[in-house]
């Protein structure tokens, strides 16, 4: 079997996966109520998904052992006149060799792919976007945060008022920042500032990337949103949880 019939193989071995998950999961929502064990259970299945292929890439690029091999001495046979046998014509006949079907199946993953990472590309452009047009908080804004972050025991973020945000929400693979709403910074909910330090606790601006890069890679298997939506919903139990702690 060669190297495209493996990876497509191990695209097929994630969906397996990711039904398997589906299904664990499922029995335990049912018999737990802890949101931090089922955003730990979500968050290993998607990664369980990505397994397999990231696997069979690895073992890919691993060089083959070098065997030596021993070439015996050709010996001499007297020539022999074989008999002329007639060639038959046949009809030429159409088929799909099973690399062929690899490589149609490792096509489209990879242009879904490319569509993922295209919209991944929009959307981190509309959040730098948003930190640009955004103006720095109040005072008053500002220690209602550091003292939430103080509660929190983390680090209060630098806060960000935009007129084009809907939600409060983290951003910053390095300097974190808080954005809040126009809407919401005259008079900032401590429950909705909470939560988002609560994210930033967990460090889930950042574990997002990882998703993200999960869900290019896997961009052909059709269980992996239902997955993350799954993973979502414990995340922002888990997050509420831990804010009115």
């Amino acid at each position: 079997m060669g190297a495209p019939e493996l990876l497509a193989l191990s695209l097929v071995l994630s969906v397996i996966v990711s039904a398997l998950a589906l299904a664990v999961g499922a029995g335990i929502e049912r018999a737990s109520g802890d949101p931090r064990l089922r955003d730990r259970f979500w968050g290993a299945a998607l990664l369980l998904a990505a397994l397999p292929p990231l696997a069979t890439a690895i073992l890919l690029m691993t060089p083959a052992p070098v065997r030596e091999m021993v070439i015996p001495m050709a010996v001499t046979a007297p020539a022999t006149t074989a008999p002329l046998v007639a060639a038959t014509s046949a009809a030429p006949t159409f088929t799909i060799t099973p690399a062929q079907i690899a490589l149609i199946v490792l096509a489209l993953a990879a242009g879904l792919s490319a569509l993922r990472l295209i919209a991944l590309a929009v959307r981190s452009a509309r959040l730098a976007r948003l930190l640009r047009e955004g103006s720095p908080a109040g005072e008053e804004v500002r220690a209602r945060v550091g003292s939430i972050a103080q509660d929190l025991r983390v680090k209060a973020p630098a806060t960000v008022i935009s007129a084009n945000a809907t939600e409060a929400l983290l951003s910053g693979l390095g300097r974190t920042r808080l954005i809040l709403a126009e809407a919401l910074a005259a008079d900032p909910a401590p429950a909705v500032i909470a939560h988002e330090l609560a994210h930033l606790k967990r460090r889930d601006h950042r574990g997002l990337w990882l998703e993200e890069a999960l869900a290019c890679l896997l961009a052909i298997n059709p269980l992996v949103p239902a997955l993350r939506a799954r993973r979502d919903a414990a995340r922002e139990e888990a997050c509420d949880a831990l804010a009115l702690n």
